[in-house]
């Protein structure tokens, strides 16, 4: 003699879970994103626009869409884009001949515990 159970609505159960995670994803994602436009500012707030006619640094503060990196981390790349970015090194730490005038150091110090706390509002909800 067998026992036999039936489950109904395991499909209905499995739609409910992937939308709870489709907008937990989404709720990361938009969190990143928030967070890396108010490093992004600072960082153009802190940088000197040349008089030289060029391509500035504070114009050229690239926000990445968001990554994952092998251990299934996400994060958002932000700073310089590829056509100022060799300049930006010149700044941020300085020459032999020229002193540093960092951007990009005091963004995250000054901001960092912000954007964090801002981030973990946003997953939270409200």
């Amino acid at each position: 003699m067998s026992a036999g159970m039936e489950i109904s609505g395991l499909s209905s159960l499995d739609a409910k879970i992937k939308a709870i995670a489709l907008k937990k994803e989404r709720a990361q994602n938009k969190a990143l994103r928030d967070g890396a436009e108010i490093l992004a500012e600072s960082m153009r707030s802190h940088v000197n626009r040349s008089l030289k006619d060029h391509k500035h640094l504070q114009d050229d503060i690239q926000i990445s869409n968001v990554k994952q990196d092998i251990q299934g981390n996400k994060y958002i790349e932000v700073g310089p884009g590829k056509n100022t970015k060799w300049r930006a090194g010149f700044l941020e730490y300085g020459t032999s001949r020229a002193p540093a005038y960092p951007f990009i150091g005091p963004a995250v110090a000054e901001n960092g515990e912000k954007v964090i706390g801002n981030m973990k509002d946003a997953v939270k909800g409200p």
